[in-house]
């Protein structure tokens, strides 16, 4: 029995069966199987495993059947996600995180959840996501199998400042029994089967580069807005107008290094504001976001190259690299939106331009414009 400081053993359901289902292949496989870290039997390992992943811990068995441990770990930028089965009854006591904030949500079975006086049951589409500096423990059972996102400390309390335009001192804390169902809402759910959908993909660029770090900066803003903490009604707090010389810096920028590797974060601070009061001007100047304007602005630049090209010393892919655009079937989509052809399309039409022994005039309007329907 677990002694009364140790959080209660959560309720088991038939989430065992899910589990039966997922690796005989009749439902959906495990999360980042493609990021399969360790299987083990011995409980050393395992802590040993995950202390490396996080910190270090204690791993306790409660019954004479040990543990047969499963762990999956995508490492990004400044956030990792991760899948942890311990296949077994076990009490995991990590104290309070030093350099990560852990945002879980059980996949299967139950966990329980000791947070200072508070006990939590915590089932699948619940969302407890810890802070450093508060200490926490855990009950697994057997059929318990957690997805985690390691967020790391310094770059959300760094993203934080971005969005608030100042910079933040004091610690994040989270308040876990308030947030605990925030994570139910579809635009988060989607955004977490986004992500770990395609960083089970071999050819997804989300793991690399520019869209890692763009993917990131949604990940962190999504969290910072949805769970409820203590810098929550700064961020709600109404957001000053952008003077039109704050969006024509950013305009500026994004003109200038549309073909570099540019992240939110540097648009903010060629613009010298912060990121609410940027979105905002962008909102009421541009009708579109900064990131928005720069897909555009990229797609822009790939159509006038592809109007002026020689067929016979280029392709449609190098373009669309040059340009940033590093996923052929993603280019191509956004490309028919905007211009309502293919970027084949254009390139075919330089072709037949250089056969004819004229040049095809160059294309492409402005950024921030409305694509074609």
């Amino acid at each position: 029995m677990p002694s009364p400081s140790e959080p209660a053993m959560p309720r088991r359901e038939t989430a065992a069966q899910e589990i039966v289902a997922q690796e005989a292949g009749a439902g959906r496989a495990l999360p980042l199987s493609r990021f399969r870290l360790a299987t083990t039997r011995d409980v050393g390992e395992s802590r040993r495993l995950v202390a490396g992943l996080l910190q270090p811990h204690d791993l306790r068995p409660l019954t004479r059947s040990g543990v047969d441990t499963t762990i999956h770990y995508a490492p990004l930028d400044r956030l990792a996600v991760m899948f942890v089965r311990y296949g077994g009854d076990v009490v995991v006591d990590p104290g309070a995180m030093e350099r990560f904030f852990l945002l879980m949500t059980p996949t299967a079975g139950r966990m329980g959840m000791a947070l200072g006086d508070e006990r939590i049951d915590c089932g699948i589409g619940t969302y407890p996501l810890c802070s450093p500096g508060v200490p926490f423990r855990m009950t697994w059972t057997p059929e318990t199998a957690i997805l985690s996102v390691r967020i790391d400390r310094d770059g959300l309390r760094s993203h934080l400042s971005d969005l608030l335009g100042d910079e933040v001192t004091e610690p994040i804390v989270f308040d876990v029994v308030r947030g605990l169902d925030c994570g139910r809402t579809p635009g988060w759910a989607a955004l977490l089967d986004f992500v770990t959908t395609q960083l089970q993909t071999p050819a997804s660029p989300l793991g690399r580069g520019r869209s890692m770090r763009e993917t990131e900066a949604l990940i962190l803003s999504t969290v910072l807005n949805l769970f409820p903490h203590n810098f929550t009604e700064a961020l709600r707090a109404e957001v000053p107008p952008a003077e039109p010389r704050t969006v024509a810096r950013a305009l500026d920028y994004i003109h200038a290094h549309a073909k570099n590797d540019v992240s939110i974060a540097d648009i903010v601070a060629a613009a010298g504001t912060s990121a609410r009061t940027l979105f905002r001007g962008f909102r009421e100047s541009c009708g579109t976001t900064p990131m928005a304007y720069l897909r555009n602005a990229r797609l822009d630049g790939a159509r006038r190259d592809c109007a002026a090209a020689d067929p016979a010393h280029t392709t449609v892919t190098r373009i669309a690299t040059d340009w940033g655009f590093f996923h052929a079937g993603d280019f191509a989509a956004c490309y028919r939106r905007r211009f309502g052809e293919n970027p084949s399309e254009t390139l075919g039409k330089a072709r037949r331009a250089v056969s004819a022994g004229r040049p095809e005039g160059r294309a492409g309007g402005q950024a921030g414009g409305q694509a074609k329907s």
